[in-house]
This record gives structure tokens, C-alpha cells and sequence, in this order.
């Protein structure tokens, strides 16, 4: 029987949506499946990553690479006074962009012959005669104080956009959701089913896998699994360059900086930690979140330390990240979805630094702050004396109430992947029942 073909479209607003779908690339893989990956930016270049290189359709070990192709989404930045207000100055050229990803889908389907179509936030990727499948956390997106009263109707917008799909999956736990008042309104979905938690560190328990990742996964450079060269930042007398393998060999680290999302604020959150890093002794790791970064850096470079301060890499992919973690005794990352999800199947403390004027970031900052192991802090008050703090009061970590339970293993159905499994072997099926192309 001729495999059915998936179209997985990630969102290319920072690394998350990307970061999400790949346990969703490998569920269908590992069903016998032909993936197609359409997606741009840093999002492709992360998945990229996570799967090695080389040609779609490639074995690498016993599973087959995703093929990639070039499918970009809408541009935004998220400049530092007024972000939402600008985007909503941008809405008609965001609604003219879904009118043209839906003609450039149908282009791609006839190409690739594809049976079912996975998007992550890109409401304009519905096609006839295919099964569509939407992934979103964000049924009831918050907004600001001063628009906060046009929630509901914007709620409202937003599922009659989602009910075009054939599936709506919720990326979180039934009776235990992380999204909180985000996913507000899914039970007004018929098509809306909880698929777990989507994250590049979830372990199963039947396969023993890392995310369904073998061991026959490219190595990094060192024959190590992990993507990435690190540098280690050194004296005066030049930068000396240690590969991931070499990763914390001098010992575990104090904090972990992980910076991610879009631009500007990426580049002002890693500003911010090199500010408050700089002349520090604590041995530090900083993730650029620069899927294509090198090791002479971007917008500025690296700075230039005493051997055992800082080191610093471009980017880890989901098994060199996991690695980090473990290394560390705290986590500094934005307060994306995505991020959170991988903490809490991580079980890792964390400080989170909510992306100023993202709604989203502020309200699971506020959602989440104390609960299940999480503090927050805001980028203007991050400080190292604030770090400290957390750090020395073991806050972190250490929540008793009852979303703590969140934080504990990775082995229930919402972590392991279970609930994903199932989904997707029901969608192949619909898709082969339903006659459509595959």
C-alpha cells in the first residue's frame, strides 16, 4: 500500500511552534508515513537539526528524514513599545497573508500528493479533499488590560477560524492544563481533542526512545549526540572552541540562559544576560536560540571572558538542550508555551522572563509563577542579585500546591506521548477511510 503523505506546517514566530512539531514528525513517521515539512526561517532550520542532514526520504538508521521544503509564514517582530498595537496595525496585510497560504497549499498538496495537513497557527492551511489538521494552545488568546473586554468576541473569531479544520489538537493535559485560560472554549469544539504535551524531551515508555529519536541519530561533531559547537569564551589571548561533546567538561553549570522568540527581543533578552553575566565567576551556559548562528555569532558576536564564565553556543538541538539541563541548577528562559512544556516534562526549575508586551508570555507568566516549580521575573528586573535569590531560597522547585503535580515525571499518558499515538493513528485512518490522496 502506497504511504500516506503528511504536510506538517509549523508557525515560524520564534522556535516553539517548530520546536512542538517534532514529536509530531516522528509520531507519523514512526506510523509509516511520507513527512513533508513545510515551513521557513529558523523553525526549518531547528527541525533540520533535530533529524540530521541529508536528502528527504533518506534512511537514517531504521526510520526515513522528513522531506523539507521552503514554505514561510507571516513575518512579525515584536518591538519593545507597543508590539500589540503594531501588530494589530498589520492585521489586514496577516488576513491577505492567509488568503495567499491557502492558494500556495493547494500547490503543494497537488505536488506532493499529501493525504493530511498538520498546521501549528497557520489558520490559512485548509485544503479540500485532505484531512487538516490545526495544533494550538490559544483558543482564547489573552489580550491587554485596555482590549481585555473583546476577549470573548476575539474567542469567538478564533474558533470559527478553527472549526474550518477537520481536527483541532490541544497540545496540553485534560483536567491539568498548562495553558490555563488560553485553551478556554475547546469544549465548544467538537473537532478539539487533548494530544499531551508536545515536547522534544518526552520519553516512552514502551520504546524507550528519547521522542521517538533512535540511536542511530546523526551524531554532533564530536560523535557526541547534540547539535552545536560551543564556545568557550577565553582570554585575551584568543576564543578557544570546544565541541558539544566537551560540554561541561570543567563541571555542571549555575545557570542556563535560553533565549528564543522574535526579534527584537531575542537579541535584548541575550543583551540583558550578557549584562548582568559580565565579570561574573559563576560557570554559565548561554543558548543563543540562532538555529543558523555560528560561532563568530550574530548581531554583535560573543563576548570575550575569563576561561570558566560563560560559554556559549548558537543553538542544542532537543537532546543536547535535555543534556544542558540536566548540567544546570537553573533555567532562565522566556515563558513560551513551548518552553514550558519541556521544563515540566524536563522536571526543571526555572526562572521565566516574560517577552515584554507578548499577552501570550505575560499571562502564562502570571498563570504559572510559583506553581509547579516556575518563578517569574520581568526583563527590566532581571538581575543577577534576583537569580541569586531564587537560587539560594531554593523557590524553585520546591511549589507544594496542586499544579506541583505538573512538574512530577514523564511517564504518565500526557508526557510519554500516548495520547499523540493515538490521535494520529486515528487521523491515517480517517484519511484512508475518507478516500483522500495519500
Amino acid at each position: 500500500m502506497e504511504k500516506t503523505t503528511v504536510l506538517v506546517c509549523p508557525m515560524d514566530w520564534g522556535l516553539g511552534h517548530a520546536s512542538r512539531c517534532v514529536p509530531v514528525i516522528r509520531a507519523f513517521v514512526d506510523a509509516g508515513c511520507h513527512v513533508v515539512v513545510a515551513a521557513g526561517g529558523g523553525g526549518r532550520q531547528l527541525i533540520e537539526k533535530e533529524f540530521g542532514t541529508g536528502k528527504g526520504g533518506e534512511a537514517a538508521g531504521s526510520f526515513q528524514r522528513p522531506l523539507f521544503v521552503d514554505f514561510p509564514g507571516f513575518r512579525v517582530s515584536w518591538p519593545g513599545r507597543f508590539p500589540l498595537l503594531k501588530f494589530i496595525l498589520r492585521l489586514p496585510s496577516f488576513l491577505l497573508h492567509i488568503r495567499r497560504e491557502r492558494r500556495a497549499l493547494a500547490r503543494l498538496v497537488r505536488e506532493h500528493g499529501a493525504g493530511i495537513v498538520v498546521s501549528d497557527n497557520r489558520y490559512g492551511l485548509v485544503h479540500e479533499g485532505v484531512v487538516s489538521v490545526m495544533i494550538t494552545h490559544q483558543l482564547r488568546p489573552s489580550l491587554p488590560p485596555v482590549l481585555r473586554v473583546m476577549e470573548g468576541l476575539v474567542a469567538m473569531v478564533v474558533r470559527r477560524m478553527v472549526s474550518r479544520f477537520d481536527e483541532c489538537w490541544i497540545p496540553d493535559c485534560p483536567g491539568a492544563p498548562t495553558a490555563g485560560a488560553l485553551a478556554g472554549g475547546w469544549e465548544r469544539l467538537p473537532s478539539a481533542v487533548f494530544v499531551g504535551r508536545l515536547s522534544r524531551f518526552a520519553i516512552t515508555e514502551t520504546n524507550g526512545r528519547v521522542n521517538g529519536q533512535r540511536e542511530s541519530v546523526p551524531a554532533g561533531p564530536s560523535g557526541e549526540v547534540g547539535e552545536g559547537a560551543v564556545e568557550k569564551a577565553g582570554s585575551n589571548s584568543g576564543r578557544e572552541q570546544v565541541v558539544f561533546g566537551e560540554l561541561g567538561k570543567y563541571g555542571g553549570y549555575r545557570f542556563l540562559f535560553v533565549m528564543s522568540g522574535p526579534e527584537p527581543q531575542r537579541s535584548l533578552f541575550e543583551e540583558k544576560v550578557r549584562e548582568i553575566m559580565r565579570g561574573r565567576g559563576d560557570r554559565s551556559l548561554l543558548v543563543r536560540g540562532v538555529p543558523g548562528g555560528n560561532i563568530e555569532g550574530e548581531g554583535g558576536g560573543y563576548l570575550a571572558a575569563s576561561s570558566g564564565e560563560l560559554e556559549v553556543v548558537p543553538f542544542l538541538d532537543g537532546r543536547g538542550l535535555m543534556k544542558a539541563m540536566e548540567m544546570s541548577e537553573l533555567v532562565v528562559c522566556r515563558s513560551g508555551y513551548s518552553s514550558v512544556t519541556d521544563l515540566l516534562v524536563a522536571a526543571k526549575r526555572a526562572v521565566l522572563v516574560p517577552t515584554p508586551g507578548q499577552t501570550e508570555q505575560e499571562y502564562l507568566g502570571r498563570w504559572l509563577d510559583g506553581k509547579g516549580g516556575f518563578r517569574v521575573i520581568k526583563q527590566r528586573e532581571l538581575t543577577m542579585e534576583r537569580l541569586m535569590e531564587v537560587l539560594e531560597a531554593g523557590e524553585a522547585g520546591h511549589s507544594r500546591d496542586s499544579f506541583g503535580k505538573m512538574q512530577a515525571g514523564v511517564k504518565d499518558q500526557c508526557n510519554d506521548g500516548t495520547l499523540l499515538l493515538t490521535q494520529v493513528a486515528a487521523v491515517i485512518e480517517r484519511c484512508c477511510s475518507d478516500g483522500s490522496r495519500h
